[in-house]
This record gives C-alpha cells, structure tokens and sequence, in this order.
C-alpha cells in the first residue's frame, strides 16, 4: 500500500564560572530545591495550577480542548483544558490492562491505547473501543501518528468486494523494544461503509516490520525528522539511529545512519535540523542531522542531580527536560549547540511533558497528576 502526504561538540563539564552562573539561577527560578507552587511568580514560569488524576499519569496527549491521560490501571482520564488555570475531568474509560501510552488523532477521531500487552483504537469522541481495533505487542515504548493519503478497501461487505478509494489514513509507528518487534509501522483507516448498516470500525494492514528488531538493540523512543517516512530512534546505550521506513523501501525499511550519544537515549524531539534527546544519566543531548547520514553530537546538557532524564518537549525555542524524580528543567535552545539554563519546577515523578501552546506548557507526573506552567522566557 503506497501513500502520500500533503535534529561543535562542546563538553558536558561545566567552566567554573558557568556553573556559577547556573547556580545563581537554580537558587531563584522554582528549582527542586524551591519550587513554586499554583499562583506563586517564579522568574522563568508560572504555575498556573495542578490537577489530580484518578491513577498514576503515566503518558498524556491533546486533542483540541481535550486531554487524554493515561493512568496505568485507572484507565484512560480525558480532561477539559480550555482553561488551563482549572483544568477539569471530562470522563473516564476503563481499559483491560494498565494504561500506559496515548496517541490522539483528532482527524479521524481516534485514540490509540497501549495497555500491558497490545495497542488498542479508542474511538475519540466516544471512547469506545473500535471493533477488532488491535495492533502491536506487549513491548511498545513509543507511538508516532501522521495522517496521510492512500488507497484503501473497505472490508465492511457481505456479498460484493467493495471498490479501492483514496483516503485519509493513519499511518502508525509503534517502538517496540522486545527482541522480535523493532520498530513496527501499520497503516490504519477508518471504515465507515454502510453495507453492514450502523457498523464502523478501524481497520489496518501490516505494511512492514523493519530492521530495527535487532534483539541486542532495544528500541525505546522515535520522533519525525521527514514524516513518517524518516524518523530518529532512540536505542538507549547504542545512541540513536536514523532510519527510512518510507512506503518506497524494500520490506524492512533501511539504516542511514546512526550515532552514540553519552548516555541512555530514549524519547527524542526533532527541531530545525537537530535531534533533543533524553540521554538518561547523561542529560540532554543535542545531534545535528542536517546530514541524514552523518549526525553528530554537538551539546551535552547536565547539572547537579539530572541524571534520570526521561521525556523532552520543544516548543520554538524553549526545551522542557523531564528528569524521572528531579522535576523539570527548562533550557532556551535559541542556539540549539550552545543551551542556556532558566530554572527548574519540582514536581514528584514527572512521566511526560507537552506544549499545547507556545508558551504552555503541561506536564504529568504519577504522584501529582496534571501540572499546568506558562513560561515566561
């Protein structure tokens, strides 16, 4: 099925005086060790408020006015954020399992779910579960969506083959890190005939399975460097490879390159031409990928007490660093080889971080739920 649609290296140490000059506004900018809380002015951020979840949030996404959350064995928690100062719970849909990843695509209303062992397709406005709505394994780490173009088939029919059509798609990306999966792309519709009256369901072919089911590489996070077609994993202590899984490649999608980074690589954000990685004990680190087929480290990010660094979040200039229990840090990428500290928010096992504005920033975690920021920087 062929479609179409309309990231110097420079030391991690830190020179005496730029440390003194990061510890000068570690002191004063809601850091871990004085934080601000709700209503509370930091220098770089206000906390514009936090709201409880019904589980732990383990991983969230934005859909219009709706935010989704997924909340390990509590389900899934969709959350009014028309008001970012009063975020406020909509509704709740219990899953099998634990929930632990979600994917929204607002387009052609669906939410996918990863829960223990497989991948599941919520329909988005109803958030019920979309007949025989099941993709991937236990291992997923990562999902990547992209509306797109192709030709599908409807398979709703009794009696007559219904006719090939071009139409809005979702191809999928799942990470998984098992020693059999890699990285597995599927191409999901939504069949709407009406040959089996008041019957709709989504539906997907297994395109392909790439190369990057290496079992002594584990997969653990992706982003988009051109679509869905060429993208960046992350394969924590083996760097971060980029690959070609376009449509046009053979069967198992094709390596262009890859490059070791200092730490664990896992979730990856992409930015005019550079890679932001969560490099694990390493902090961040910054690749340029101007060149698909020589990436280079250019910046390693750290400070005193990051050393879990797990998420990443981009929005124009601002970085949001998202350490498993130090909280989050926030860094101006203006010079993306050359990141400048502002301060830090303390908040207790933070999971994910996203901007749903340039500026706002949202940010989940498994003990204090749904913390809302406005960076001011």
């Amino acid at each position: 099925m062929n479609g179409t649609h309309a990231v110097r290296l420079r030391s991690a140490a830190l020179s005496a005086a730029a440390a003194a000059v990061i510890l000068l506004a570690f002191s004063g900018c809601g850091s871990p060790s004085s934080p601000a809380s709700p209503g509370q002015e930091a220098k770089y951020y206000d906390v514009l408020g936090v709201t409880a979840t019904r589980g732990f949030a383990l991983d969230m996404d934005v859909a219009g006015d709706t935010l989704y959350v997924a909340e390990n064995y509590s389900g899934v928690g969709a959350y009014d954020i028309a008001d970012y100062d009063e975020i406020t719970f909509k509704r709740r849909v219990a899953t099998d399992s634990r929930a632990e990843l979600v994917d929204a695509v607002l387009e052609l209303n669906a939410l996918f779910v990863h829960i223990t062992d497989k991948t599941q397709i919520y329909f988005l406005d109803s958030l019920t579960l979309g007949p025989g709505s099941q993709i991937g394994s236990g291992g997923v780490s990562a999902i990547l969506t992209e509306v797109t173009r192709d030709s599908v088939q409807s398979q709703n029919w009794i009696n007559d083959p219904q006719p090939t059509v071009e139409a809005d798609v979702i191809r999928t990306l799942l990470v998984d890190g098992s020693s059999t999966d890699g990285l597995q792309v599927a191409t999901v519709y939504l069949d709407s005939s009406n040959v089996i009256p008041g019957e709709k369901r989504y539906l997907f072919e297994h395109v392909f399975q790439t190369v990057l089911n290496n079992p002594t590489v584990p997969e653990t996070g992706i982003a988009s460097i051109e679509g869905t077609d060429v993208v960046a994993v992350g394969l924590l202590d083996y760097g971060v490879g980029i690959a070609n899984v376009s449509p046009e490649t053979a069967v198992d999608g094709e390596w262009l390159s890859d490059v070791d980074t200092p730490g664990e690589a896992s979730a990856i954000v992409y930015g005019d031409g550079y890679l932001f990685v969560a490099d694990g004990v390493a902090g961040m680190t910054v690749i340029d990928v101007s060149d698909r087929f020589a990436p280079e480290v250019v910046a390693s990010w750290k400070i005193e007490g990051v050393d879990h660094v797990v998420n990443v979040a981009l929005s124009q200039h601002r970085l949001a660093v998202v350490d498993q229990f130090d909280g989050v840090y926030f860094l101006d990428v203006s010079d993306p080889e050359d990141p400048e500290y502002k301060g830090a928010y303390e908040v207790r096992e933070p999971t994910d971080a996203v901007f749903v504005e340039n500026n706002i920033l949202l940010v989940t975690s498994r003990l204090e739920g749904i913390t809302a920021l406005r960076l001011v920087f």
